[in-house]
């Protein structure tokens, strides 16, 4: 995994040495980066904010790494391709049963405090939880179907 020398990065490419595994290592790295810059500059509301943003990350990378998985690992193709344009469309499918989880969850809180809450709290991890579970679930499924 190159960090400053493009040169080279490039010339892995032209010799075709780069293979998926080192897609998996550059998107991972680019998740983490991008969980730490979040933390750095956003304030949270309550220890439930810190611990959404974790889970957040966490789901992320799994999902990453499954659908790696899924894809064959090192002996796959075309990871990114299929990472990005599948998880795009399992995205795209999941959206109805986001929206409900999102009015289940705030309908429960009206019900038992009174009111939805505006912070984070245990429901948001949980709901995060199920939903990136099923995310990963379905992606994994499709992209597997491609070997």
């Amino acid at each position: 995994m190159y960090f400053i020398n493009i040169k080279a990065l490039k010339e892995q490419h032209r010799a075709g040495q780069y293979q998926s595994n080192d897609s998996l290592m550059y998107l991972s790295a680019t998740v983490i980066l991008t969980y730490l810059a979040i933390l750095l500059v956003r304030f949270p509301e309550n220890d439930w904010s810190l611990g959404v943003d974790a889970v957040e990350g966490i789901m992320v990378l799994l999902s990453i790494f499954v659908a790696y998985v899924a894809n064959g690992g090192n002996g796959g193709s075309y990871f990114l391709d299929k990472f990005v344009s599948i998880g795009w469309v399992v995205l795209i499918r999941l959206l109805p049963v986001i929206v409900l989880l999102a009015l289940v969850i705030n309908i429960g809180e009206t019900a038992f405090f009174g009111q939805a809450s505006e912070h984070d709290g245990p429901e948001d991890i949980i709901g995060l939880a199920v939903i990136y579970g099923i995310y990963t679930w379905r992606l994994a499924v499709h992209i597997k179907d491609t070997r």
